[in-house]
């Protein structure tokens, strides 16, 4: 693990974890831990100041975008 910022939610790790679960970098959570791929195009598309909207499980939905502060 690179970076986790328990406060934000957010961590940088160096590898996908081998088996999703409920032990994770934040501790204990529920759900299947499935991994979330994008492509090139949505990763420049945030680079580009667009929002990616990812629908979580057919339940939740997150939104990702990139800090305008992007030094931090």
């Amino acid at each position: 693990m690179m970076l986790a910022d328990k406060e934000r939610g957010v961590a940088i790790l160096d590898t996908m974890p081998e088996s999703p679960g409920e032990d994770t970098v934040f501790g204990k959570r529920w759900g299947s831990g499935s991994p979330i791929q994008i492509s090139r195009q949505e990763l420049e598309a945030l680079l580009n100041g667009k929002v990616l909207a990812i629908d979580v499980e057919f339940e939740y939905v997150v939104y990702v975008q990139v800090r305008k502060d992007a030094g931090a």
